[in-house]
């Protein structure tokens, strides 16, 4: 009993103290995550709650095996006794990494916070603590891993782990910062192209939000396959197979180009797209005509612009097919002119004409008055004269309806003047 009993015991009651704990931790974090203060929010907070609860899961585990071995010599000889060591370095990195993910939430939570929320700084100086911290953050990442990996060499017997560290780095030292700085730059630069293409994205109107970021990606892709090309071949140069690292290198951008090769249609319509939105033909909202398709711009995508019919049909058109159709924007025209075709008696004089045709047009609302309205005589038909009344308007989306009134404004002007209705 007194070997094991009370130990037991305790360990017993350690579990029922820690099912109560959890319990407190679990309801107290779930509030902290809700709230956004100063130095805590949700990410911060299940950083916290994951290495307490991870410390407690540990506690119970090591002094349960240790109870284990008080009533098991076998386990205490062949397990307890060679493989505790390697638990307690293992416990020690997974600590590592779980503190080192609390202080990368943090320092991101205090970032993002003065970013948004400090209006006494300027917008260089929030910009330049959110890529500082988030630098940082990678760094405190990177010495977690560096640090762990030592412990671990230390586990293998016979290993001076400093000596070979220090001959590794003597025999490779250029190859390590060329490397390093290889990724350091282009991460910073990636945060730099980041950084302004999310500004621009709200200062222009030219390029849509899925252009910007389609960008970024192809910069951030561009970039990195850069940087793992790069350190590959460095792999390779370690281990003296630089013959190797070269053909890996080649294969990998013969796969890339094949890639590109195939997917030849989907970038075309890509770089169509682009071009039409450097070139600024058409904006939401435009009608436009494409062939004998007329329709209003509803959106404007990477690979299809997307019309609405005057009948409510959304139609689809491919980027591609766009540049090789003739476009026309009626939008873009200040005065849109509606024609209407009459046959009038040859024998009412034109001034009659004239004054009639003017007089309906007064009738009508939305006829801009510059460009002025004019008539003209087209020609004859029979005992008839053909005459074209041109008027202008302003009110694109209403010159449906306009016309229907103008032309019922003409009808009534010429019955009240007892004239023969046009045909």
């Amino acid at each position: 009993m007194a070997e094991v009993g009370w130990p037991l015991l305790f360990w017993i009651a350690g579990v029922v103290i820690c099912l109560y704990v959890w319990s407190y931790l679990t309801r107290n974090f779930e509030k902290m995550k809700v709230q956004c203060g100063k130095y805590m929010d949700a990410d911060v907070a299940s950083a916290i709650e994951m290495t307490v609860k991870a410390g407690i899961l540990i506690l119970l585990l090591f002094t349960g095996l240790y109870v284990l071995t008080l009533t098991w010599p076998w386990f205490d000889e062949n397990v307890w006794n060679p493989f505790i060591p390697y638990a307690l370095d293992l416990t020690i990195i997974l600590f590592i990494f779980l503190i080192a993910r609390i202080l990368v939430n943090f320092m991101r939570h205090i970032a993002l916070l003065n970013r948004t929320c400090a209006p006494g700084e300027t917008e260089v100086k929030r910009k330049s603590l959110y890529t500082t911290s988030l630098i940082l953050s990678y760094v405190i990442y990177v010495i977690a891993v560096v640090v762990a990996l030592l412990i671990i060499l230390s586990l293998i017997p016979d290993l001076d782990v400093m000596g070979e560290l220090e001959v590794f780095l003597t025999d490779h030292f250029a190859l390590i910062i060329t490397v390093i700085v290889i990724i350091l730059g282009i991460y910073l630069f990636i945060k730099l192209v980041d950084e302004i293409m999310e500004d621009y994205k709200y200062r222009t109107k030219r390029f849509s939000p899925q252009v910007i970021d389609l960008f970024k990606t192809v910069i951030r892709y561009v970039l990195w396959t850069i940087a793992i090309l790069t350190i590959t071949y460095s792999l390779f140069a370690l281990l003296n197979l630089q013959d190797v690292g070269t053909l890996f290198i080649v294969l990998v951008l013969t796969f890339i180009v094949v890639a590109l090769v195939l997917a030849y249609p989907t970038l075309r319509n890509i770089f169509s797209g682009l071009a039409l939105m450097d070139a600024e033909i058409y904006e939401l909202n435009d009608l436009i005509e494409v062939d004998d398709m007329q329709g209003e711009v509803v959106q404007k995508n990477l690979l299809f612009t997307e019309l609405r019919t005057p009948d409510g049909t959304f139609v689809n058109l491919p980027n591609s097919m766009m540049m090789q159709s003739r476009l026309a924007n009626i939008s873009r025209t200040s005065s849109h002119a509606i024609c209407v075709n009459m046959e009038v008696g040859f024998v009412t004089p034109h001034a009659e004409v004239e004054r009639l045709f003017k007089l309906a047009v007064g009738e009508v609302e939305g006829i801009s008055k510059d460009p002025a309205p004019s008539l003209r005589a087209m020609s004859l038909s029979g005992n008839r004269m053909v005459y074209e009344l041109r008027v202008y308007t302003t009110q694109l989306k209403e010159m449906t309806r306009l016309r229907s009134d103008l032309i019922f404004a003409l009808q009534d002007a010429f019955h009240d003047a007892g004239l023969e209705v046009p045909a």
